[in-house]
């Protein structure tokens, strides 16, 4: 981890977890997927968008919570490795 990066760490690390799993979760990966799976689902299989919408909401936000845990995990080892090198 390089020290731009270090440092941008330390900043969303201690927004804490809940705002990183709201943010990296959720705005960046539940609510673009779904709408983008919406759209695709809906053209393909020329269903209406209000049928598949609330379960692509629902399963891309599912989905987005555990990504962006296992990225807060990962990023935290990767942080500490760092700190203890120093």
């Amino acid at each position: 981890m390089n020290p731009i990066e270090k440092t941008r760490w330390e900043e969303t690390r201690n927004r804490g977890l809940m705002f990183f799993i709201i943010k990296r979760g959720f705005v960046w990966f539940g609510f673009p997927g779904a709408f983008l799976y919406t759209f695709v689902t809906s053209k393909q299989l020329n269903l209406p968008t209000m049928d598949v919408l609330p379960r692509a909401v629902a399963m891309f936000n599912f989905a987005g919570f555990f990504f962006a845990l296992f990225l807060w995990f990962v990023m935290e080892r990767r942080y500490k490795k760092t700190a203890n090198l120093s």
